[in-house]
């Protein structure tokens, strides 16, 4: 069946007359693709019979059942007529992209320039019967920071989202300012970016999940004045920072609040979080002190939610005071469970299952996340295959993945999009989608990229496992990531002189900027074991010693700060997505504290020159 014929239009794209805004922006899709490989344009018509070669792009109310209904979707053609369609607008956007894919179509990385779209005059399609739907329900990121700066960043993250099939896109519906982040990270303005991002969720069909830390939002500080009770007591002393989860005028307050907002706004909320505020300051109070308070306090927001309206979840977030699983209290029926620590899926799974709520399911950290713990994210695309394959074997609904900052794309992009395979099928064969990625990135280049990553792959346990920590590389193990990483520029070294494309190159460039980075990564966190090491043996015998190591580490630590700042993204831009300094300088002094820790052991004193560390002054 010939959809383009030598660059000449050979087949029209129908959609229903009364077709919805996700079916129309699906059959623009296929149109705008379609002339982006042929050049040739695909007329869409509403309705319609006759002769010729049609494709019809339509949501079919048949395949629409069960719990992810609306996203199965199903491509067939027989030589006349293909049929794109979905139980609902999602599902049948997703078939659009599917037969995209099946043309050789990729996006890989949250970014436009990074598409890949193959370029031929004739489009043909040979006979099809494919029926596809979702291994998860929720398949998701959240994107921080949002607002006006990085707004680009993020529209072009949800066109990537949809066209990897991820349907749930979470934020906050307040201004929120993560406690210990500011400026530099965690922080979100759906308000100022609400005009132009909505329309291109919503014409995507994307779920919306409101609800990051939106206590902030919800229960602010201004009732502190008249009622300091209603927040938490600390040490002593009553603090407007968290609710105090025991009193009921707060809680009701909070639910007041929120209830004014869902009558407002239901519109834009598919899910609605109750997320306490981050950074701690849990009220201390005798009745808070029991573990089942929160869930109490949040059981009576979820029913007043019920009422106003019953389809929207209630998100109940597990997370610091929250992970223990209760025994004597069940959630509400309109719960969904949102999980922080893998581990605790299963039971609260079980717990869902017991009191009929909407289930749970997993928040990821450390996939995306530059922000966390060390200022670092490594790829590990076999780890986010198993970790999704076990959520689907725990009962788990989904996976949103914590993206921080998005226009720190490349190596987060890379995981997201192994992410999204295993999401939508969790049987993905990672080695053959890894052999594709390379075919179709790196063309002639392709055989060595490919042995590239064989060579992470092989060592992905340990490089993450070196990820969260200070110092923790023995000698050993120092050896043997010499070994990998003589291994792995000989590879980029056969990719450089296999193909003479600036953009191919520029791609593999972006791969060695993460390899020297990554190098330079683990043999400061070598030198630093090894000062600890000297230290721990020799005493004061040690001293010059162990100097020596942590004027290493302060070599190291510049250098990388140099890199970042060179390959910074910078006010939201794209760049070359692979480092950014604001998150790599915010986490570095976690481990810079232990350096000058070590410091004052073994000299007695603190460095005369506190910059050698970047510690502001009187730490």
């Amino acid at each position: 069946m010939h959809l383009v014929k030598q660059g000449s239009a050979q087949a029209k794209i129908r959609i229903r007359p009364k077709a919805d805004k996700v079916e129309r922006f699906a059959a623009a899709e296929l149109r705008r693709y379609i002339q982006r490989i042929s050049g040739a344009k695909l007329p869409i018509v509403r309705g319609g019979r006759g002769a010729g070669v049609w494709i019809d792009v339509k949501t079919d109310p048949k395949l629409n059942k069960g719990e992810t209904g609306e996203e199965h979707f199903v491509i067939r053609c027989d030589g006349q007529r293909l049929v794109l369609s979905g139980g609902g607008g999602r599902g049948t956007l997703y078939a659009v992209y599917d037969l995209l894919k099946l043309l050789g179509c990729r996006w890989i990385y949250p970014v436009a320039r990074e598409e890949i779209v193959p370029r031929r005059k004739t489009i043909d399609v040979g006979r099809l019967d494919i029926s596809e739907q979702p291994s998860l329900r929720y398949r998701g990121l959240f994107p921080t920071p949002m607002y006006q700066g990085n707004l680009q960043v993020i529209l072009q993250l949800v066109d990537w989202m949809a066209k990897n099939k991820q349907n749930m896109f979470l934020t906050s519906p307040v201004p929120y300012v993560g406690a210990d982040v500011g400026p530099a990270g965690d922080y979100m303005f759906w308000p100022a970016v609400k005009k132009q991002l909505y329309p291109e969720l919503r014409k995507r069909g994307m779920l919306l999940n409101m609800g990051e830390h939106d206590t902030r939002g919800f229960f602010d500080e201004r009732h502190f004045v008249d009622h300091p009770d209603w927040y938490s007591l600390v040490g002593n002393t009553r603090v407007p920072r968290q609710i105090c989860y025991s009193n009921r005028g707060g809680v009701a307050a909070y639910a007041r609040n929120l209830i004014k907002y869902v009558k407002q706004n239901s519109q834009e909320i598919d899910i609605l979080g109750t997320w306490p505020l981050d950074g701690g300051n849990y009220c201390e109070c005798a009745r808070c002190r029991d573990d089942d308070t929160i869930l109490n306090a949040l059981n009576h927001v979820a029913r007043e939610v019920r009422k106003v309206n019953p389809d929207i979840p209630v998100e109940y977030l597990i997370y610091s005071r929250t992970l223990h699983v209760p025994k004597r209290v069940q959630l509400e029926k309109n719960m969904l469970v949102l999980v922080c620590r893998r581990e605790l899926l299963k039971p609260w799974v079980q717990a869902a299952r017991r009191s009929g709520a909407h289930g749970a399911y997993l928040f990821e950290y450390y996939w995306a996340d530059n922000y966390n713990r060390w200022g670092n994210t490594a790829i590990r695309p076999r780890e986010v295959i198993e970790v999704t394959r076990r959520a689907e074997q725990d009962g788990g609904k989904g996976i949103v993945v914590l993206h921080i900052p998005p226009a720190n794309w490349r190596r987060s992009g890379f995981n997201l999009y192994f992410h999204a395979l295993a999401c939508w099928n969790t049987r993905v064969d990672l080695t053959a989608t890894l052999k594709d990625y390379c075919e179709k990135s790196f063309g002639p280049a392709a055989d060595a990229m490919f042995d590239f990553h064989n060579v992470w792959l092989q060592h992905e346990a340990l490089v993450c496992s070196k990820i969260r920590c200070w110092g923790e590389v023995s000698d050993k193990e120092h050896a043997r990531f010499k070994t990998m990483f003589a291994r792995l520029d000989k590879a980029l070294r056969a990719a450089q002189r296999a193909t003479k494309s600036k953009k191919l190159q520029g791609r593999i460039a972006a791969w060695s900027l993460y390899t020297r980075f990554m190098q330079k990564w683990l043999a400061c966190q070598h030198q630093r074991q090894q000062a600890q090491d000297l230290h721990r043996k020799l005493k004061k015998k040690g001293r010059a010693k162990v100097l020596a190591r942590l004027a290493a580490v302060k070599r190291l630590e510049t250098e990388m700060m140099a890199m970042c700042e060179a390959s910074d993204t910078r006010d939201g831009g794209t760049g070359d997505g692979v480092l950014e300094s604001k998150m790599y300088r915010v986490r570095r002094t976690g481990r810079i504290e232990q350096d000058v820790k070590l410091y004052e052991k073994v000299a007695g004193r603190l460095p005369r020159d506190e910059q050698m560390f970047q510690l502001p002054a009187g730490r």
